[in-house]
């Protein structure tokens, strides 16, 4: 199958928020393959437990890990509600070398395309149904509990 990366929120404010977003970003590569028969990368679901995101050195040591493995896949696919200034620079790059983005928050689609402006970004789309959990910031938060999280969107 073709490489994909996950590219979701990591840093946060505490190291619990940081795990979670780690944890988040597993259940990102587990509903990438499953979907779309691929073989999901996703440094930010394991670098953390070696390096330290709040030490400048360790963080850019994960950031050049993150755009090296980046360079070898097909695809990105944007996931979660929110862009960091991480993943803005991760699709930026993708952008520029010609790697398929994929964005599943409609929220987020003009933020992409604007992080793409000037490049002939291969965009696409793929909003609701089977794809929303993949636009929310915790894909198994979702799953266990559809229906709070439905309500939640309507009050």
């Amino acid at each position: 199958g073709e490489k994909i990366y996950v590219c979701s929120p990591l840093g946060a404010s505490s190291t619990k928020e940081i795990y979670e977003n780690m944890h988040h970003a597993r259940e990102f590569m587990y509903l990438a393959m499953q979907l779309f028969d691929c073989v999901p990368v996703a440094p930010h679901a394991y670098l953390p437990v070696l390096l330290n995101d709040t030490v400048a050195d360790e963080r850019n040591l994960g950031l050049r890990f993150g755009v090296e493995l980046l360079s070898v896949c097909q695809h990105i696919f944007v996931c979660g509600p929110t862009i960091s200034a991480g993943m803005a620079a991760e699709i930026k790059y993708a952008a520029r070398e010609g790697i398929a983005i994929h964005v599943f928050n409609d929220l987020l689609r003009g933020k992409v395309e604007e992080l793409c402006e000037g490049t002939n970004a291969k965009l696409n789309y793929h909003f609701g149904g089977d794809f929303v959990p993949l636009a929310v910031p915790s894909p198994k938060k979702y799953f266990n509990d559809k229906e709070c999280f439905l309500r939640g969107l309507f009050k």
